[in-house]
């Protein structure tokens, strides 16, 4: 078996292949993307959680602090106030205070309360004395300053201010983004691994479709084997290949059979055309040795004899190269000459008289036409015996030649029933006809060979007439007589 691959079909059995392994890693770079994408929002939220929960806590920090706080500043006891901040820096449990501040209803500092050395109004942002409260996140001092007015009896009387250190938050936070994303990074691994696997398993009946693709391409059919794994969907495409192997097989045998059986009918037809050309010439030199044996002691006679069994056996050697030769005709050929015409007068009377009938010949040319001689012979002799044997007892065969213009015109008339569909046909369609008739579609591959044309037509009431037309072809001939 012979399978061609195009470019076409190697470009996309090429492009599968990749498919195979860039498919898979697209879909792991995917979902590593969004698992990672996931673990940021996810510490995002954290972030923005955690800065939620300092203000909160910083808030009840203050609440609690500006209830101690508030009563002594309402009663001008500035000392007092100075030592509940002093106080405040001593107790605390979870979060831790480093500096305190209170300032007036003028933002001026009233009292304060450090742990470490925190220098005191200037380390106040300046933020702070413009906004009544809030909450102010210093990362790279990992310091949260909240503050909040305080009030007395409705009555805003100053400022509480307070640094809180929130590097233990700052250190759980930076702890659990490294958490989250090496979580991240695992579940993209795995669910990439897992991805991976799910996508080669589904594109499992594609691949192995293709490399047996990849099989049929350099001429190996092989059906696809079925196993217990096989999905609905593989199981169908599975089927549909072997359906399509088992008629590429079916087309090679049948192939292989119409291939066995043309060359047989073409050997026949080869065998029956060789014996149905041969028959003619053979026949005229049968009657020209018939002719020796009689009149061979007169000169003329057996000189015209011999010319005539050249001539037969140059026709046999003729139509057995050309028939083997698939009828191609040879590059030079002799042009017919008087001497042709005469041949065929010597063999067309003997059939004649053979079935007592007329043979009439009506020749106007010149000694020698530029038309090939060997194939214009078998052409008339062809007709001519099909004429003869057609035509029933004393009747009339006859043979009119000559040139128009460029072309030679040849017309063969008898007075039998006429052409039957069948000959007609083979004689101007070159279609072999039933039950013999290979004579005619010689006549009519031969004439068609020298580019003529040929016409039959039923003359009333009785007779056929052929006209066959050869053009007058020069260049092809050569002048060489036999």
């Amino acid at each position: 078996m012979s399978v061609r691959q195009g470019p076409a079909s190697l470009l996309w059995l090429t492009s599968l292949g990749r498919m195979e392994l860039r498919l898979p890693l697209i879909a792991a770079a995917f979902i590593s993307m969004a698992a990672i994408a996931t673990g940021q929002f996810a510490i995002y939220w954290q972030w923005r959680g955690l800065s939620e929960r300092t203000s909160l806590l910083g808030a009840v920090y203050l609440d609690n602090l500006s209830a101690n706080v508030a009563p002594k500043v309402a009663r001008h006891d500035i000392d007092g106030a100075a030592l509940a901040l002093r106080r405040t820096l001593n107790y605390y449990e979870g979060i831790r205070d480093e500096s305190l501040f209170l300032l007036d209803r003028e933002g001026n500092l009233l009292a304060q309360a450090q742990r470490g050395g925190v220098p005191a109004a200037s380390t106040v942002p300046p933020d702070i004395r413009s906004a009544p409260f809030g909450t102010l996140d210093v990362p790279s001092a990992e310091i949260a300053w909240v503050w909040r007015p305080l009030v007395h009896e409705g009555e805003t009387i100053g400022t509480l201010i307070a640094a809180l250190d929130v590097a233990p938050l700052y250190e759980r936070r930076r702890a659990l983004s490294g958490y989250v994303m090496l979580a991240s990074l695992a579940v993209s691994v795995v669910t990439a691994v897992f991805g991976i696997w799910i996508i080669r398993r589904h594109l499992r009946p594609v691949l192995t479709v293709t490399k047996h693709l990849e099989a049929v391409a350099a001429g190996q059919l092989a059906d696809i084997a079925e196993t217990s794994s096989d999905s609905e969907t593989f199981a169908t495409l599975r089927r549909a290949f072997n359906q399509m192997v088992a008629a590429m097989r079916e087309r090679e045998s049948m192939a292989k059979r119409l291939g066995e059986q043309s060359r047989a009918a073409v050997l026949g037809r080869l065998a029956a055309t060789i014996v149905h050309e041969v028959k003619n010439p053979l026949g005229g030199m049968q009657t020209a040795v018939e002719t020796l044996k009689k009149y061979g002691g007169d000169g003329a006679v057996r000189e015209e004899a011999v010319g005539l069994i050249e001539r037969g056996l140059e026709t046999v050697e003729h139509v057995i190269d050309a028939t083997l030769d698939s009828y191609k005709l040879p590059d030079k050929r002799r042009p017919l000459t008087a001497r042709d015409f005469e041949d065929v007068r010597t063999l067309i009377e003997a059939e004649a008289r053979q079935r007592d009938l007329i043979f009439i010949m009506d020749v106007h040319i010149p000694n020698e036409i530029a038309v090939p001689a060997v194939e214009t012979r078998q052409v008339l002799l062809n007709l001519l015996l099909n004429a003869c044997r057609a035509t029933p007892r004393d009747g009339a065969v006859s043979l009119g030649a000559t040139v128009v213009g460029d072309k030679a015109l040849f017309e063969i008339s008898d007075s039998g029933p006429g052409l039957d569909p069948d000959a007609e046909r083979a004689l101007c369609a070159g279609e072999a006809a039933e039950g013999g008739g290979l004579g005619l579609s010689i006549v009519h591959r031969l004439v068609d060979r020298l580019n003529g044309t040929i016409s039959a037509e039923t003359v009333k009431p009785r007779g056929t007439r052929i006209v066959v037309g050869l053009p007058l072809t020069p260049e092809d001939v050569t002048h060489d007589r036999v």
